[in-house]
């Protein structure tokens, strides 16, 4: 089976190969079909243009025969290019192209010729037509004061009219008029005497040239308009479309069998050799799935430690900017203290051991939450709950509050009623707590009220913390609780960005929820609920 598979396909890869190589001079060269479309479109509109030029020409429009030369010598070079018929085409049809151009190209001599003549003629009649005026307005300034001399004048400036109606309108009654009256001014002794016999033999001369040229030139204008070049052009040119559009046709069925071929070699082939390939195809896709596979986990991993550096060069900034802080206070108290505690009073040095315990607690509190996070992401944090007493665990919450922020604001504590004691991880709640709090008081102008509700729906546990501060703009809240994360409208205000994602951390192990409302200028709320049942002992 292999053996004649194989068979197959060599004979059809020499059958594409034959047919291939007696078909190529019959593909359709774009560019040569194009150019030579283009060449008798060209040929076309320059048989036109010469029928406007020569009607520009006669009438007087144009004063050489620069444009009929131009016409004439582009005719001919395209008359030289179409005889070259694209080699696409079969060899009786570029024939038959080729005489009909040679046709076309004999009747443009015979219009040349009959151009040469006219430009002749036209040259002769357009002279007279240019002096006759001349001549006349001498005969027409002699003086009126002699009744034959006027009759004369009146007879020759008709004779000038008409002449000129003549040469624009080749009418017979016009003719007939100007016949009449130079036989009439051409009379023996009809002019003996005038005094201006000259100028009048000018003006006789020139009538009997245009009354003489302009029918010629008119016939001439007639027989060349007559030649049905242009509609014999537009004939070949319809008949070169039709070839074209054969020969397209043909060259589609070409390719059309060409394909089939080649398609029938790549079965054939593709068979033979999938004989041959099953196995290592299958070998070849369990690889791939393996390096998918490895692809998809290295690709985590970049991820991850693409975070990682970002935590990394995000927690460098902030501690190296919230340590400077603490440490510049402590620093400072304690270089002052050192040079002038000895006379100092009791109180300023009090204040400046209150700012070194301040800002020691501050710092403490940022390595709290910096460990916190910690064993969060290590997976080390655990939830420990144990029986709590919810209402001292709020005051006593509400009172580190209060002394923290020096009485700048209202901290105000509503519930909870009076129950049982709760079971809750009292280490967590406290950091939800403190860090709400804290931001609290941080983001709300001095004298605000910050207000805490604590209250109980069913066996949860409802923690209502609002402030009436900066607000958290929309665009930061989608990522509020990302650590080190800070809102873009807290200017100066110190911070770590941990305080919420604490608060998130721990309501997630409490298995709660949290919620937030905010506003920016108006305020922010958080509500969080616990599940807390409450202690039967």
């Amino acid at each position: 089976m292999l053996r004649y598979t194989q068979a197959l396909t060599l004979l059809l890869v020499l059958a594409f190969g034959g047919y291939r190589a007696w078909s190529w001079p019959r593909r359709v060269d774009s560019a040569s079909s194009e150019r030579y479309d283009q060449t008798l479109r060209s040929m076309l509109a320059l048989q036109i243009e010469l029928t406007a030029e020569l009607m520009k020409t006669r009438s007087g429009l144009v004063s050489n025969y620069d444009g009929l030369v131009r016409i004439e010598a582009g005719l001919h070079d395209h008359a030289q290019r179409a005889q070259q018929a694209p080699r696409f085409l079969p060899t009786a049809a570029r024939e038959q192209l080729r005489r009909t151009v040679d046709s076309l190209e004999r009747a443009r001599r015979a219009t040349e010729e009959l151009i040469e003549t006219f430009k002749t003629n036209n040259a002769v009649l357009r002279n007279s037509i240019r002096f006759l005026p001349v001549a006349a307005a001498e005969i027409d300034a002699l003086s009126d004061a002699n009744p034959e001399t006027r009759a004369y004048k009146q007879r020759a400036a008709a004779l000038v009219r008409d002449v000129l109606l003549l040469h624009d309108w080749n009418d017979q009654a016009i003719l007939a008029r100007v016949s009449e009256s130079l036989r009439a001014l051409a009379a023996p002794g009809a002019t003996d005497r005038l005094p201006a016999k000259q100028e009048l033999s000018l003006v006789l001369l020139h009538a009997g040239i245009v009354r003489e040229r302009a029918p010629v030139v008119d016939e001439l204008v007639r027989r060349i308009l007559s030649e049905p070049t242009p509609a014999r052009t537009e004939a070949l040119l319809s008949r070169y479309t039709v070839l074209q559009r054969a020969a397209v046709l043909r060259a589609e069925r070409d390719a059309q069998l060409l394909f089939g071929l080649a398609l029938c070699s790549v079965l054939s082939g593709s068979a033979w050799i999938m004989l041959r390939m099953r196995r290592t195809a299958q070998q070849l896709r369990v690889a791939s799935d393996q390096l998918s596979q490895a692809v998809a986990s290295l690709r985590v991993e970049q991820e991850k430690q693409r975070e990682l550096a970002e935590l990394k060069s995000r927690f460098v900034s902030m501690t190296s900017h919230e340590f400077r802080t603490p440490l510049s206070t402590i620093m400072s108290s304690s270089e002052m203290l050192a040079a002038y505690s000895d006379k100092w009073s009791v109180e300023k040095k009090e204040q400046h051991f209150q700012r070194i315990r301040s800002s020691v607690q501050g710092m403490t509190r940022m390595l709290d939450g910096i460990l916190l996070i910690g064993r969060s992401d290590a997976g080390m944090l655990s939830f420990n709950p144990a029986r709590l007493d919810l209402g001292k665990f709020c005051a006593d919450a509400v009172e580190s509050a209060v002394l923290a922020c020096r009485a700048d604001h209202e901290i105000v504590l509503e519930g909870p009623e009076p129950e049982p004691a709760v079971i809750a991880d009292e280490a967590l709640l406290r950091h939800m707590v403190d860090n709400l709090l804290s931001n609290a008081v941080k983001y709300s102008p001095r004298g605000s009220k910050v207000l805490m509700k604590v209250s109980r729906e069913g066996q949860d546990v409802v923690l209502d913390v609002r402030d009436q501060g900066i607000g958290i703009p929309d665009a930061d809240q989608k990522r509020l609780f990302e650590t080190f994360h800070r809102g873009g409208n807290v200017g100066t205000t110190s911070g770590s960005g941990l305080g919420l994602s604490i608060v998130k951390r721990a309501v997630d192990l409490h298995g709660g929820s949290l919620a937030l409302e905010s506003a920016v200028g108006v305020g922010t709320r958080f509500t969080i609920r616990l599940p807390c049942p409450r202690s039967e002992a």
